[in-house]
């Protein structure tokens, strides 16, 4: 992979753009603030992206041989470290329809296994390379629960 660790301003040009969908049951409604546990639960939000193309310093990579995976954060503040650690690991590639490669560029929030302590917590994104190198953080994004 072709210098993918750089500045902040990496995480802009590898992550075009993420946020969250309104987070939704598996009927398509909009979640309420409820206290019925079952519906909660049932619940999902998602969190998308954009595969990253070049790098900060516009060299063209191929996503689909040179991305491994990305490693997903959340933090009770918008601030994270490289001493962090990522709470999960996204392929960045999976086998689609016909055994055709596929990028990913969605995650489930609902998955993870996270306390409801903080009402607001915040995701970040790093981008890894099958040469192991990481890009930086994107740019943190809110993730309000009900």
């Amino acid at each position: 992979m072709k210098n993918l660790r750089t500045t902040k301003s990496l995480a802009a040009s590898l992550i075009v753009i993420a946020f969250f969908a309104a987070c939704r049951d598996g009927a398509g409604a909009k979640a309420t603030n409820t206290n019925d546990k079952t519906s909660l639960m049932k619940s999902s939000c998602m969190f998308y992206w954009d595969a990253p193309e070049t790098t900060v310093n516009n060299e063209t990579i191929n996503p689909y041989d040179d991305l491994y995976h990305y490693e997903l954060y959340v933090s009770s503040t918008p601030y994270f470290y490289d001493t962090d650690i990522p709470v999960t690991f996204v392929s960045a590639v999976e086998e689609g329809e016909g055994g055709a490669k596929k990028l990913v560029t969605e995650f489930d929030l609902s998955l993870l296994n996270i306390d409801n302590v903080f009402p607001t917590l915040y995701i970040s994104l790093r981008a890894v390379g099958v040469d192991g190198q990481k890009s930086d953080f994107m740019d943190p994004v809110a993730w309000t629960r009900s």
